[in-house]
């Protein structure tokens, strides 16, 4: 019980620790959420983002299907 609750503290200020890297401290001129926000309003970022949204789309659609088709084989 007490091995679980001093590994939950450990895990719980690792995590606080890198949120706080991570939102905080600068690495160069801006900090690692500043980058990341940057890198993502590019170009490429966005396009990406529109290739994975259309291929997130097929994949559900073709689920979607595959199911309906399992459900209407197992209803007759």
């Amino acid at each position: 019980m007490i091995r679980k609750t001093l590994k939950a503290i450990v895990y719980v200020t690792a995590f606080g620790v890198l949120t706080y890297l991570f939102f905080f401290v600068p690495l160069g001129r801006r900090t690692m959420w500043e980058h990341v926000r940057r890198i993502a309003a590019t170009d490429e970022a966005q396009d990406l983002g529109e290739d994975v949204s259309t291929a997130t789309d097929r994949a559900g659609s073709a689920l979607r299907e595959k199911l309906r088709e399992t459900a209407a084989d197992a209803g007759e």
